[in-house]
């Protein structure tokens, strides 16, 4: 009996040492404009035309979902980020 006690919280101890399954880590690369796919890309220049890309980002969630993120000069000089789904969609911010 005491082999057993000892171990369930042997077990419980372990179980509470282990990485949550609701982790939400995303992997992140850096990627040229013309690296993104061209739906992507062509669907940004379409809804922010005489901007200048800085910066794209491709973002992998661990549920296989691809959002790219364009961070931006407007053509006020002001510094904006947004980002696109993989099919092109601009996505709201969050």
């Amino acid at each position: 009996m005491k082999r057993l006690v000892l171990a369930l919280i042997a077990a419980t101890a372990l179980a509470g040492c282990s990485p949550s399954r609701h982790e939400t880590t995303t992997a992140q690369a850096k990627v040229s404009g013309t690296s993104a796919p061209a739906t992507v890309t062509s669907a940004f220049q379409k809804d922010h035309p005489n901007s200048m890309i800085k910066k794209v980002q491709k973002q992998t969630y661990p549920n296989g979902v691809v959002h790219y993120e364009f961070t931006f000069v407007d053509d006020n000089g002001h510094q904006q980020t947004v980002e696109y789904s993989a099919a092109g969609e601009q996505l709201p911010e969050h």
